[in-house]
């Protein structure tokens, strides 16, 4: 997420540079705001696989605990 993050704060730089002396129309202008586009949907999906990775791994963790408890009571 941190790589995620430098690239987009390096697009909108260059998106506020460009649009300083260009208007939205422009390719350029146009051409940056696609990546930032882009890759806050790359963002977003790296997000929710990480967030899904982390309650599949608390739910196996919670699963684990459960069969020790019920072991032990045996």
């Amino acid at each position: 997420m941190r790589e995620y993050r430098q690239k987009l704060t390096e697009l909108q730089r260059q998106y506020v540079e460009l649009s300083a002396t260009l208007t939205p129309a422009h390719y350029k202008v146009q051409r940056v705001q696609a990546q930032i586009n882009e890759l806050s949907s790359e963002m977003q999906k790296e997000r929710s696989n990480v967030l899904r990775r982390i309650g599949n791994e608390y739910a196996a963790a919670l699963r684990h605990d459960t069969a020790v408890v019920v072991a032990r009571r045996q």
